[in-house]
């Protein structure tokens, strides 16, 4: 059994949640332990209840005044 991690920083929404979820819950049949590092960890509801959920560092652009 390997420990995976699956790592998103860049871009919001459902669109990288949605892979890595069919790549986690493959690499969870297969007996692997799972990581998944995400820069919206409120979107972890979308990955199978058996992987580990970490807040992905990030650097929040600055804005202009």
């Amino acid at each position: 059994m390997a420990t995976c991690l699956l790592i998103w920083e860049l871009g919001g929404g459902l669109g990288h949640v949605v892979p890595l979820a069919r790549i986690g819950r493959a690499l969870l049949d297969r007996g692997h332990a799972v990581h998944v590092a995400l820069r919206e960890p409120v979107l972890a509801g979308h990955l199978p209840e058996v992987v580990s959920v970490w807040q992905s560092p990030h650097v929040q652009a600055a804005t202009e005044d």
